[in-house]
């Protein structure tokens, strides 16, 4: 997002983190969570930003491509 603040050219961008679990997944600690979070957070840095990235834990079974 650009823009003109106090007479002067801003360039803003933003990034997102988030965890979750779902299922019946073991509820993760806040500790835990927010650690997840920020590896999210991360993630969406390290490939380029102004992004979000999801971390969910689940013991759902991995989806499998169907034939």
């Amino acid at each position: 997002c650009e823009f003109e603040f106090g007479g002067k050219h801003v360039s803003l961008t933003a990034s997102f983190g988030i965890a979750g679990f779902c299922g019946k997944a073991k509820a993760p600690t806040f500790q835990g969570l927010m650690a997840q979070a920020d590896k999210a957070l991360y993630a969406a840095k390290r490939t380029g930003g102004n992004r979000v990235e999801v971390h969910v834990e689940s013991e759902a079974p991995a989806l499998q491509p169907q034939r």
